[in-house]
């Protein structure tokens, strides 16, 4: 099934001034779950890119497998 090539999930504002943090945040299994062809709202088998950014078009990416 298409989907968006990038949903907001486990959003957090972090404010900074010039120093660095250590933040963490945790993805729940429905934040994964996508409606399928059979018409389930399940997790799949995929790889998924996660986005530390300050917007929509700039960041750093991690990629994971997700194995349901």
């Amino acid at each position: 099934m298409a989907q968006p090539v990038r949903a907001l999930r486990g959003y957090q504002r972090v404010a900074l001034s010039e120093e660095t943090r250590k933040v963490k945040f945790e993805l729940m299994p429905s934040d994964l779950a996508i409606w399928n062809d059979r018409n389930e709202f399940a997790v799949e088998a995929t790889k998924v890119s996660v986005w530390m950014s300050p917007d929509s078009t700039h960041g750093s990416e991690a990629s994971l497998k997700v194995q349901p």
